[in-house]
Protein backbone atom coordinates (compact mmCIF):
# COMPACT_ATOMS: atom_id res chain seq x y z
CA UNK A 1 0.00 0.00 0.00
CA UNK A 2 0.83 3.58 -0.12
CA UNK A 3 1.13 5.35 3.57
CA UNK A 4 0.14 8.93 4.62
CA UNK A 5 -2.47 9.03 1.89
CA UNK A 6 -5.59 9.01 4.75
CA UNK A 7 -5.68 12.72 5.56
CA UNK A 8 -5.02 13.30 1.49
CA UNK A 9 -8.42 12.60 -0.04
CA UNK A 10 -9.20 13.35 -4.21
CA UNK A 11 -11.74 15.68 -4.27
CA UNK A 12 -14.23 17.88 -6.62
CA UNK A 13 -16.42 16.34 -8.92
CA UNK A 14 -17.57 12.78 -8.88
CA UNK A 15 -16.36 9.29 -10.98
CA UNK A 16 -19.47 7.84 -13.16
CA UNK A 17 -18.85 4.08 -13.93
CA UNK A 18 -20.61 3.38 -17.41
CA UNK A 19 -21.05 -0.25 -17.72
CA UNK A 20 -21.01 -2.15 -21.42
CA UNK A 21 -22.70 -5.54 -21.14
CA UNK A 22 -22.55 -8.59 -23.35
CA UNK A 23 -19.40 -7.19 -25.91
CA UNK A 24 -17.92 -9.90 -26.18
CA UNK A 25 -15.30 -12.24 -24.83
CA UNK A 26 -12.36 -10.09 -25.81
CA UNK A 27 -9.84 -8.48 -22.96
CA UNK A 28 -8.33 -5.82 -24.93
CA UNK A 29 -9.42 -2.22 -23.88
CA UNK A 30 -9.65 -1.89 -27.32
CA UNK A 31 -12.54 -5.12 -27.47
CA UNK A 32 -14.25 -2.02 -25.78
CA UNK A 33 -13.31 1.30 -27.45
CA UNK A 34 -13.80 -0.69 -30.79
CA UNK A 35 -17.19 -2.05 -30.06
CA UNK A 36 -19.92 0.18 -31.85
CA UNK A 37 -21.78 0.70 -28.19
CA UNK A 38 -19.18 2.72 -26.67
CA UNK A 39 -18.71 5.19 -25.66
CA UNK A 40 -22.45 6.60 -25.18
CA UNK A 41 -24.32 2.92 -26.16
CA UNK A 42 -24.13 2.13 -22.34
CA UNK A 43 -26.26 -0.47 -20.57
CA UNK A 44 -25.81 0.79 -16.92
CA UNK A 45 -23.92 3.80 -14.47
CA UNK A 46 -23.14 4.22 -10.80
CA UNK A 47 -21.25 6.86 -9.38
CA UNK A 48 -18.04 6.09 -7.51
CA UNK A 49 -16.65 7.34 -4.60
CA UNK A 50 -13.77 9.08 -4.47
CA UNK A 51 -11.31 6.98 -1.61
CA UNK A 52 -9.48 8.79 1.04
CA UNK A 53 -5.83 6.48 0.66
CA UNK A 54 -5.72 3.33 -1.96
CA UNK A 55 -7.26 2.83 -4.41
CA UNK A 56 -8.08 6.41 -4.80
CA UNK A 57 -11.02 4.33 -7.34
CA UNK A 58 -11.99 1.21 -8.69
CA UNK A 59 -14.49 -1.59 -9.42
CA UNK A 60 -14.87 -4.63 -8.05
CA UNK A 61 -18.20 -6.61 -8.50
CA UNK A 62 -17.13 -9.19 -5.97
CA UNK A 63 -19.68 -12.71 -5.94
CA UNK A 64 -21.49 -11.32 -9.04
CA UNK A 65 -18.51 -12.31 -11.11
CA UNK A 66 -19.74 -11.32 -14.73
CA UNK A 67 -18.13 -11.85 -18.12
CA UNK A 68 -17.64 -10.27 -21.09
CA UNK A 69 -18.21 -6.96 -20.02
CA UNK A 70 -15.96 -3.34 -20.66
CA UNK A 71 -16.50 -0.24 -17.67
CA UNK A 72 -15.21 3.20 -18.10
CA UNK A 73 -15.18 5.46 -15.36
CA UNK A 74 -14.92 9.04 -16.42
CA UNK A 75 -14.61 12.08 -14.23
CA UNK A 76 -12.98 14.50 -12.42
CA UNK A 77 -9.79 14.66 -10.20
CA UNK A 78 -8.94 18.06 -7.51
CA UNK A 79 -5.31 17.41 -6.18
CA UNK A 80 -5.08 17.81 -2.48
CA UNK A 81 -2.10 19.96 -2.54
CA UNK A 82 0.48 20.72 -5.66
CA UNK A 83 3.48 18.73 -6.86
CA UNK A 84 4.54 15.55 -8.99
CA UNK A 85 2.05 12.67 -8.93
CA UNK A 86 2.26 9.05 -9.79
CA UNK A 87 -0.91 7.10 -10.80
CA UNK A 88 -1.07 3.12 -10.67
CA UNK A 89 -3.41 1.26 -12.65
CA UNK A 90 -4.19 -2.86 -11.89
CA UNK A 91 -6.82 -4.68 -13.20
CA UNK A 92 -8.12 -8.52 -14.10
CA UNK A 93 -8.03 -8.41 -17.27
CA UNK A 94 -6.75 -5.26 -19.38
CA UNK A 95 -7.06 -1.51 -18.29
CA UNK A 96 -5.63 1.83 -19.06
CA UNK A 97 -5.83 4.97 -17.53
CA UNK A 98 -6.09 8.41 -19.01
CA UNK A 99 -5.87 11.75 -17.97
CA UNK A 100 -6.16 15.28 -19.17
CA UNK A 101 -3.68 18.18 -18.38
CA UNK A 102 -7.04 20.11 -17.51
CA UNK A 103 -10.49 19.59 -17.36
CA UNK A 104 -11.01 18.51 -21.18
CA UNK A 105 -11.81 15.05 -22.07
CA UNK A 106 -10.50 15.51 -25.46
CA UNK A 107 -7.15 16.22 -24.30
CA UNK A 108 -6.72 13.08 -21.93
CA UNK A 109 -3.86 10.83 -23.05
CA UNK A 110 -2.83 7.12 -21.50
CA UNK A 111 -0.50 7.46 -18.74
CA UNK A 112 -0.73 3.94 -17.47
CA UNK A 113 -2.15 0.45 -18.93
CA UNK A 114 -2.81 -2.98 -17.84
CA UNK A 115 -2.07 -5.35 -20.55
CA UNK A 116 -3.10 -8.25 -19.09
CA UNK A 117 -4.72 -9.03 -15.41
CA UNK A 118 -3.66 -9.46 -11.75
CA UNK A 119 -0.44 -7.62 -10.95
CA UNK A 120 -0.37 -5.52 -8.23
CA UNK A 121 0.80 -1.28 -8.05
CA UNK A 122 3.66 -1.62 -9.17
CA UNK A 123 6.15 1.26 -10.41
CA UNK A 124 7.00 -0.29 -14.47
CA UNK A 125 6.57 2.62 -16.43
CA UNK A 126 3.76 0.32 -17.91
CA UNK A 127 1.09 0.47 -14.74
CA UNK A 128 2.69 3.21 -13.81
CA UNK A 129 2.74 6.77 -15.11
CA UNK A 130 5.98 9.16 -15.28
CA UNK A 131 6.03 11.84 -12.48
CA UNK A 132 3.22 13.99 -13.32
CA UNK A 133 3.23 18.22 -12.36
CA UNK A 134 -0.35 18.99 -10.97
CA UNK A 135 -1.56 22.20 -8.78
CA UNK A 136 -3.77 22.09 -6.27
CA UNK A 137 -7.16 23.53 -7.22
CA UNK A 138 -7.28 22.63 -10.53
CA UNK A 139 -9.63 20.09 -12.09
CA UNK A 140 -8.32 17.18 -14.17
CA UNK A 141 -10.28 14.88 -16.24
CA UNK A 142 -9.53 11.36 -15.68
CA UNK A 143 -10.97 8.25 -17.34
CA UNK A 144 -9.87 4.20 -16.37
CA UNK A 145 -11.31 1.96 -19.29
CA UNK A 146 -11.64 -1.20 -18.53
CA UNK A 147 -12.78 -4.93 -20.29
CA UNK A 148 -13.47 -8.08 -18.75
CA UNK A 149 -13.53 -11.67 -20.82
CA UNK A 150 -14.22 -14.22 -18.23
CA UNK A 151 -13.41 -15.15 -14.46
CA UNK A 152 -12.42 -12.29 -12.03
CA UNK A 153 -12.88 -9.12 -12.56
CA UNK A 154 -12.10 -5.85 -10.53
CA UNK A 155 -10.13 -2.86 -11.80
CA UNK A 156 -8.45 -0.20 -9.27
CA UNK A 157 -6.50 3.36 -10.10
CA UNK A 158 -4.14 4.45 -6.96
CA UNK A 159 -1.66 7.54 -6.59
CA UNK A 160 1.11 8.52 -4.94
CA UNK A 161 1.73 12.21 -3.71
CA UNK A 162 4.58 14.34 -3.90
CA UNK A 163 7.01 13.65 -1.40
CA UNK A 164 5.46 10.23 -0.60
CA UNK A 165 7.65 7.27 -0.46
CA UNK A 166 6.13 4.13 -2.49
CA UNK A 167 5.82 0.74 -1.09
CA UNK A 168 4.12 -1.50 -4.12
CA UNK A 169 1.59 -3.61 -3.24
CA UNK A 170 0.90 -7.35 -4.23
CA UNK A 171 -0.88 -9.23 -7.28
CA UNK A 172 -4.58 -10.56 -6.62
CA UNK A 173 -8.00 -10.00 -6.50
CA UNK A 174 -8.30 -6.48 -5.44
Amino acid sequence: LFLALAAMPARAGKIVLYFYDNIGNGTAVADLTNNALYPTGFDDQTTLGLGTGQPVFGYDPGALNIDNYGASARGYLEVPVTGNYKFFIRSDDASELRLSPDGNPANAVRIAYEPACCNGFVDDGVRSSALIPLEQGKQYYVEALYKEGGGGDWFQVGWQLPDVIFYPTGGGTG
